[in-house]
């Protein structure tokens, strides 16, 4: 009886492992995949609110630039089979208009936020995930400035007032 039980461990304990590495390549994958699809996603928001006598009108657009300028090293994404990594650049173009006058059309990019950034991830970083958030006197978007297919990297805003300047910081 005590050997049946330790063989039933053992082969629970072989095929529990096996299948707990077969879900993490699938998730692996599945990371990878969407990532990849990410390229071909715009994220555009057009949105038009009040603030105080103002009417404030926020286009705001993000998108992949297809340009192959990072190569992120083998010891970030050796987990995924890979050498290295080649992927591009994203980036948003913001248009403010305050009572239908553009205070502000730019584009946000990386390398806004040099100042706040350690080397690393200026060669390897990209700006992922925007979120926009509307204030009586401003506009934030924030971002995670991270490698691709990593937990790797810091939050970073973009803060544009009314008066049409910009800041750039971590959080």
């Amino acid at each position: 009886m005590k050997k049946t039980f330790y063989l039933l461990l053992a082969i629970i304990a072989f095929y529990g492992c096996q299948s707990g590495s077969a879900n993490t390549e699938l998730n692996l994958s599945e990371i990878l995949a969407s990532y990849i699809e990410s390229y071909k996603n715009t994220i555009s928001v057009d949105t038009t609110y009040r603030s105080g006598n103002d009417t404030v009108r926020v286009q705001f657009s993000y998108r992949c630039l297809m340009d192959s300028s990072i190569v992120v090293p083998r010891r970030y994404v050796e987990m995924y089979g890979m050498d290295k990594f080649v992927t591009h650049n994203f980036a948003s173009s913001i248009i403010i208009q305050k009572n239908r006058k553009t205070v502000v059309d730019r584009k946000i990019v990386k390398s806004d936020f040099n100042a706040v950034l350690e080397e690393h991830l200026k060669e390897y970083g990209t700006l992922l995930y925007p979120y926009i958030y509307y204030y009586a006197d401003s506009v934030r978007v924030n971002y995670s400035l991270s490698f691709p297919l990593t937990d790797v990297g810091i939050g970073v805003s973009a803060v544009i007032r009314k008066d049409s300047s910009v800041s750039f910081s971590d959080r």
